[in-house]
């Protein structure tokens, strides 16, 4: 087999009634119709690539090399953005993981059969869903969600609730939210820059949920999807700050006084430090955030960058 680099792919944006005018940033630079967008198809057989070719027919060229040992055909990835009840939307797979990227208050969704009974509930950003195959879901006014489906799965018997919470852990860097015969989904919160190399097993969908996210030196927009085949070579992903503002915070430990911060874009501060002299030499994290007016669900939150400040 031989290595194939990254894919980029071009997001689908499509008119719905429930869509929105304003994206609020995500998938941005990617071509958009005059209709309010309610649905984008990040990831699927029919999406175009960056350099102008087609994903499906770059994935059946080379399978061996694209897919790996376990033929595991890459998820189907859609983005909802709600300006109106949205829905009912089939997922139209044995497998099919939603999470909440934004949620206005007081949103929710509903889960349930056509002609049956609807659970509704409330939601908010974060919250992840596995979605039995045959209901739909509806979701209220001012909801930004992120469904992720396998493309082919046998269908062995599944359990029968419409929807099941999926458990997260924001403490840890990497957390399995489902591991599945055809597909597992992870959370990743990267450090300043990480390596994934593909072990010929199977392939990789990378979904950027934030800002400042570049896969082999290429900026991926929020919501952009980069597909890294199974033989292909070693990706580097790097991530700078993204939203900082004038107010924004530092910190390196114990030792190292930050001395002032001065912000140069939104993407990138200079920070001045003071190095007490009994300070050990050695690598330290340097932890960054915006304290911001709260209360939200990223307040007091800092971003890391694991060993990017050593001391000599």
């Amino acid at each position: 087999m031989h290595l194939s680099d990254p894919l980029f792919i071009t997001p689908r944006m499509l008119p719905r009634r429930w869509g929105r005018t304003d994206l609020g940033g995500w998938c941005a630079h990617a071509p958009k119709p005059a209709m309010p967008v309610g649905e984008i198809w990040l990831s699927h057989p029919h999406n175009t690539l960056s350099d102008g070719g087609h994903f499906g027919a770059e994935v059946s060229a080379g399978p061996e090399d694209m897919l790996g040992d376990l033929g595991r055909a890459p998820p189907t990835v859609r983005l909802i953005h709600t300006d109106a009840v949205a829905g009912p939307l089939f997922s139209n797979a044995p497998v099919a993981v939603w999470r909440i990227l934004e949620a206005k208050r007081g949103a929710g969704v509903s889960a349930g059969k056509i002609a049956g009974a609807r659970t509704k509930f409330a939601c908010k950003a974060g919250d992840t869903f596995l979605v039995s195959d045959d209901h739909a879901l509806e979701f209220s006014p001012g909801v930004v969600a992120l469904e992720v489906c396998t493309s082919f799965q046998p269908r062995n018997d599944r359990a029968s609730a419409p929807i099941v919470r999926l458990q997260d852990d924001a403490h840890r860097a990497c957390f399995t939210l489902l591991r599945d015969p055809g597909l597992s989904v992870e959370r990743w919160t990267l450090p300043a820059q990480s390596y994934l190399k593909p072990d010929g097993e199977t392939c990789h969908v990378i979904v950027p949920l934030s800002d400042g996210v570049m896969v082999n030196g290429k900026t991926l927009a929020r919501g952009s999807v980069a597909f890294l085949p199974a033989a292909g070579s070693s990706a580097t992903l790097t991530v700078q700050g993204a939203w900082l503002a004038g107010d924004a915070v530092a910190t390196l430990g114990a030792g190292i006084a930050v001395r002032s911060i001065a912000l140069a874009d939104p993407t990138h501060l200079s920070i001045t430090i003071d190095i007490d002299a009994t300070v050990a030499a050695g690598a330290r994290d340097l932890l960054v955030g915006n304290p911001g007016s709260g209360p939200g669900v990223t307040a007091g939150g800092l971003g890391r960058c694991r060993g990017c400040v050593v001391v000599d």
